[in-house]
């Protein structure tokens, strides 16, 4: 599509580029554009979340136009990709990268994508040290398999592309390890300076707080020089305006449960304002319990709700709980399901039956099943 063709020229045009179209607008196409349109690409690492490796080889496959031996990297034990006169290509998962560093370090990269980059949002977190370098936060534990200790570099390549729908402006800390590693010259040449001008820090009794925001303007203009993000609303003018439709649940309880959400949330909230982390746990824990109650008690008329829903077509339904999910699929035969529980292939297979029309209700953990 045009602005698909948009986003691969942007890219080719910096070194360094964050793609954050929101959603559902192709990024792994603009990727694999990228790598389409550029001859001089021979080596290209993809770094993804592990339940997407398979996706982005099936993408791949569908898409690229060269010649590429492709790679999928799994386990523990060092390795090494196809060596054969064609581009090669390796996907890696974020939680065994660690591991690879190694080999990772030795090859000259031409290309390196990094899938869903919020995942490197936490600065000193073992996966965001993996991908852009530093020293994690927790040394590595006895008798357990961690990252070491010790500091990395980050990955080194010529052409960098990071892909996320979530650009995370609300919360500007949140971007600075990805700013350091893209934009190192302007925003990420100090973090002081970066969070004292766009993170409005306050100091509390634990130390200071980042999680503020200021000045985004000034920040999403200066985002804006190596970073591409469009909305479904923009681009997409042939689809219709998406369309919400409120449920109402009858008497009978309901009432009761949903008030003492609400009382259990203004205690959280009261307590995150005061940063009084112990009780702003215990409240936390106080409000999960009542939305689970909640989402319990509502599933006869999700049910209900289900079944209207797909006299009109297939449907994607998400929640949280897994008692919850279990519940509502029972009232379903040959529906699919997918949580954290499903193993990667055998939820490539439920993903599959479901586009190609062979199961018509797919139910998921908004985790396990909400990027990708």
């Amino acid at each position: 599509m045009p602005f698909q063709i948009t986003g691969i020229s942007f890219a080719l045009d910096h070194s360094a580029t964050l793609n954050a179209d929101e959603m559902g607008l192709g990024k792994t196409i603009q990727a694999i554009g990228v790598l389409n349109a550029d001859d001089s690409i021979k080596n290209c690492l993809v770094v993804c979340p592990a339940f997407l490796k398979i996706n982005w080889e099936r993408e791949i496959k569908k898409w690229c136009t060269r010649r590429i031996s492709i790679t999928i990297i799994s386990g523990h034990k060092p390795c090494a990709i196809s060596d054969t006169p064609t581009t090669r290509l390796a996907i890696i998962s974020y939680d065994i990268l660690w591991y690879h560093r190694s080999w990772v370090d030795k090859i000259d990269w031409d290309l390196l994508v990094v899938d869903e980059a919020h995942y490197c949002k936490t600065i000193g977190a073992q996966r965001t040290v993996a991908v852009l370098g530093g020293k994690p936060k927790k040394p590595r534990k006895k008798g357990k398999r961690s990252a070491p200790a010790t500091a990395l570099p980050p990955i080194a390549a010529r052409r960098r592309l990071f892909l996320t729908g979530t650009p995370i402006l609300n919360r500007p800390v949140d971007l600075w390890p990805i700013v350091k590693s893209l934009d190192p010259d302007d925003l990420g040449k100090r973090f002081l300076l970066f969070a004292y001008r766009y993170c409005k820090p306050r100091r509390t009794h634990w130390g200071m707080d980042y999680s503020g925001s200021s000045n985004l303007g000034e920040l999403g203009e200066k985002l804006s020089r190596f970073m591409i993000r469009r909305l479904k609303k923009d681009v997409l003018t042939q689809l219709p305006e998406k369309q919400r439709q409120v449920i109402e649940l009858p008497n009978g309880g309901f009432q009761e449960l949903i008030d003492k959400e609400f009382r259990a949330y203004d205690t959280y909230e009261h307590y995150l304002k005061e940063g009084q982390t112990k009780m702003r746990q215990i409240s936390f824990t106080e409000l999960s319990k009542h939305r689970h109650e909640l989402a319990l008690k509502k599933v006869p008329q999700v049910i209900e709700h289900l079944k209207d829903c797909l006299t009109a077509g297939p449907v994607v339904c998400f929640a949280y709980h897994k008692d919850v999910i279990d519940e509502v699929a029972r009232a379903f035969r040959g529906c699919k399901v997918i949580t954290g529980a499903t193993e990667m292939a055998v939820r490539q297979v439920y993903i599959d039956s479901f586009q190609d029309g062979r199961a018509d209700l797919i139910i998921g953990n908004i985790k396990a099943m909400g990027v990708g």
